[in-house]
Parts: C-alpha cells; sequence; structure tokens
C-alpha cells in the first residue's frame, strides 16, 4: 500500500513539474512577445511614390542592414513612416534634385542611436541605393530578456509547486 503511494505521488509531482514547464513556457513567450501577435512588428518593404509624372525622374533604395523596429523616416523635413518595422524603403518618381532622408530607430535595444541624415541628389534616369548601419544589439537588452525568462520560469515554479503541496 505504502509503494503505491508513494508511486501516484511521484507521479502528482511529475504532472506538476510538466504543468510548471507550459505555463512557464506561455509566460517567458508572452513577455517577449514573441507568442502575441503584433501587426506593427512585420517587417515591411515600403514604397513611397513620390508623383506621378515619371518623366525626369529617378529612384532611391534606403536598406539598413537589418531590418529596424519603431522607425520614423523623413524625406526633406516631410514625415515618410511614422513608428514602423521597416525592411527597405523605395522612393519612386523623384524628380531632379537635392534631398535629405532622415532615418531614426528608436528602438531601446541598439548599443547605439540609430539617428542618420543622408544627403542625396536625383538625375533623370538615376537608381541610388543607400545601405544603412544598424548599431549592435545592446548586452543589457540580451541579460534583461534572460533576466525576465529566469524570474518567470522561477515564479511560475514555485507557484505550481506549492499549489501540489
Amino acid at each position: 500500500m505504502l509503494k503505491n503511494k508513494n508511486r501516484k505521488n511521484m507521479i502528482a509531482k511529475l504532472r506538476l513539474i510538466a504543468l510548471s514547464g507550459v505555463i512557464t513556457t506561455i509566460f517567458t513567450s508572452c513577455m517577449t512577445q514573441s507568442f502575441i501577435y503584433q501587426p506593427s512588428n512585420i517587417p515591411l518593404n515600403f514604397y513611397y511614390t513620390y508623383q506621378t509624372n515619371t518623366a525626369q525622374t529617378g529612384k532611391a533604395i534606403f536598406r539598413p542592414d537589418r531590418s529596424t523596429a519603431n522607425t520614423t523616416i523623413t524625406l526633406n523635413d516631410s514625415l515618410i513612416i511614422d513608428r514602423k518595422t521597416v525592411k527597405s524603403l523605395t522612393f519612386e518618381n523623384l524628380p531632379e534634385g537635392k534631398y535629405e532622408i532622415h532615418y531614426i530607430s528608436k528602438d531601446n535595444k541598439y548599443e547605439d542611436r540609430l539617428d542618420e541624415i543622408i544627403n542625396f541628389e536625383i538625375k533623370p534616369g538615376d537608381l541610388k541605393h543607400h545601405s544603412i548601419k544598424v548599431p549592435k544589439t545592446s548586452r543589457q537588452y540580451y541579460q534583461s530578456h534572460i533576466f525576465s525568462l529566469a524570474l518567470t520560469s522561477i515564479t511560475a515554479t514555485y507557484y505550481i509547486y506549492t499549489i501540489g503541496q
């Protein structure tokens, strides 16, 4: 009888451990936002047509090293993109002239702030490619995610274990 009771206790504890693993995975996924669907976080290729007239125009393509979240882009002080995740930006039908792009990402995961001003000139038929250097992801960003994962795991395991007692 005692042996059977110990076996049932062992199975109950294993179930609690398995349940704590599932709950921990759900909590950590929610904390890191990989579990939650957020359309604003999907990196997109943006296309901006400056004018409908295609005569005497050029094209400019801006491509960051990797997609940038919470990005704001202006062209000659006119807002083009506001707080979106950007994979690339293409300006079509730009008339001949000088332009200034201000590319800002207010994502706090980078070591350095991404705030770049690019001046360029378009002539008829031009195709300009500009690469934007994205700063490395900071150590603190990774450390905070590891800490939140560990804290959530410990908390969930503690609560589930105390419920099982």
